[in-house]
């Protein structure tokens, strides 16, 4: 299923500030295997298209968001300044950070 979701998202570099996408492009069903596969790319950090996988649709979305947010702030981390609203709000991508640690008693 063709999504399209984009974020014009602002990016800082020594030459001065540049604006950039984060696309969620499609999720689709993989033929071969029981899951799904949700396309996605960053501007200056991972231009191309990447992959991520889930059980169905909206574990293939939740898994590309969670691991997209985590790169942005990895990446933060290494210095790139990148924001969506404000700088620091890790493009609105808040999910959980790696690595992640299993809170008792709580099934996984």
């Amino acid at each position: 299923m063709e999504l399209n979701l984009e974020r014009e998202l602002k990016f800082r570099f020594a030459d001065g500030e540049k604006t950039g996408k984060l696309k969620v492009h499609r999720i689709v069903k993989v033929e071969s295997k029981d899951h799904w596969a949700c396309y996605w790319s960053l501007d200056f950090v991972h231009p191309e298209q990447g992959r991520l996988f889930g059980d169905d649709p909206l574990d293939a979305l939740f898994t590309c968001l969670d691991f997209v947010g985590n790169l942005i702030r990895g990446s933060e981390k290494d210095g790139l300044r990148v924001w969506w609203q404000y700088e620091g709000d890790h493009c609105g991508l808040m999910f959980s950070e790696y690595p992640e640690t299993p809170q008792e008693g709580v099934p996984r």
